[in-house]
C-alpha cells in the first residue's frame, strides 16, 4: 500500500502536523533510508494554481521516488487545518529538476470511513470514524469516504485497499448510533493498490 495509508492517517488525525508554509503535501514513503519504516514524509509546495477540480503545483523534489503519475496524495493549504485527497495527473521535470505536478482534487472533505465487514459478530458495532487499532480490527475495513460535491456534481465514493473487500456482499457500518449497510457496485478508477469504487446505501 503506498498513497492511500498516508491520506488515512491524516484525514484520520492520526498525524497531527502544524503548516507553516505555502503548501503542504503528505506521501507515504517507505523507501526513504533516513525514515524508520512506515514514517511519513511531508514536502512544501509552491501552489501555482488551484480550482474545485484541481491544482498545479511545482516542487524541487521528487518524495523519495513517491512523487509519479498516479499516485495519491494528501494536501491542506497553508495556514488550514483541513487535509484533502487527490491523485496525480501530470507530472514535468525540468533540467534543473524541478518538478510541475498536476493534480485532481478527489475531495475537499475526506472522512475516514470504518465498515463492519461480512459475518463479522454483531455486537461492538463501532462508529463510521472510530479510530482502533486492538484485537478486534480485523472484523472491520478501513476505507476512505469521499463525499458527494454539489460544486463539481461529484457523486460519493470510497477508496478502499485492492483486493481487501468483497464486491456484492453487504458491509454494515454505524453512523450516530443508526445501523445502516452499503454494497460496493463497479470500479471507478483501479490505482497503484487501491480502488475508487461506487456504493449504493441498501437502506
Amino acid at each position: 500500500m503506498f498513497g492511500l495509508d498516508a491520506v488515512m492517517r491524516v484525514i484520520g488525525k492520526v498525524e497531527q502536523v502544524i503548516s507553516t508554509e505555502k503548501f503542504e503535501i503528505l506521501f507515504d514513503d517507505r523507501h526513504a533510508p533516513q525514515d524508520k519504516p512506515g514514517e511519513a514524509l511531508f514536502e512544501t509546495w509552491t501552489l501555482k494554481d488551484i480550482s474545485l477540480r484541481g491544482l498545479g503545483a511545482m516542487t524541487t523534489r521528487r518524495a523519495q521516488g513517491a512523487l509519479r503519475i498516479g499516485v495519491l496524495m494528501a494536501f491542506r493549504l497553508e495556514k488550514t487545518d483541513n487535509w484533502c485527497a487527490g491523485i496525480v495527473r501530470r507530472l514535468q521535470t525540468d533540467r534543473q529538476n524541478n518538478s510541475e505536478v498536476g493534480a485532481e482534487i478527489l475531495s475537499r472533505h475526506p472522512r475516514l470511513f470504518w465498515l463492519k465487514k461480512p459475518g463479522a459478530p454483531q455486537e461492538g458495532a463501532w462508529d463510521w470514524e472510530t479510530r482502533h487499532d486492538d484485537a478486534t480490527s480485523h472484523h472491520y475495513l478501513k476505507t476512505v469516504l469521499l463525499p458527494a460535491d454539489k460544486e463539481t456534481a461529484s457523486d460519493e465514493s470510497l477508496v478502499v485497499e485492492r483486493g481487501s473487500y468483497r464486491p456484492g456482499d453487504p458491509y454494515a457500518v454505524q453512523i450516530d448510533k443508526h445501523l445502516r449497510q452499503l454494497r460496493f457496485g463497479k470500479v471507478l478508477e483501479p490505482g497503484d493498490n487501491f480502488d475508487r469504487v461506487a456504493f449504493r446505501w441498501l437502506d
